[in-house]
């Protein structure tokens, strides 16, 4: 029951917002001429040439040197259960 009284409260508000901005004002707008209005373009930015630069090629790097690794530890080995 509750359901049914607040869908019928909602559809009165939303009648009621409808009905309030869909009229006309004594001046001849509308509400939704305020939206609806294209936005006014500022005049474009001159365009600036690109400042050309030359590319430096990076020097060369010397090879890394690898660390050597430790000989790897010899593994216990299992005996079978038994």
């Amino acid at each position: 029951m509750e359901i049914v009284i607040a869908v019928v409260v909602i559809g009165l508000v939303v009648y009621w917002v409808y009905t309030h901005f869909n009229k006309e004002k004594a001046d001849g707008t509308h509400f939704l001429d305020t939206l609806a209005k294209p936005a006014e373009v500022a005049s474009p930015a001159p365009v600036v040439e690109p400042v050309k630069v030359e590319a430096v090629a990076p020097a060369a790097k010397a090879p890394a040197v690898k660390k050597p690794r430790a000989p790897a530890k010899p593994r216990a080995k299992k005996t079978p259960a038994q």
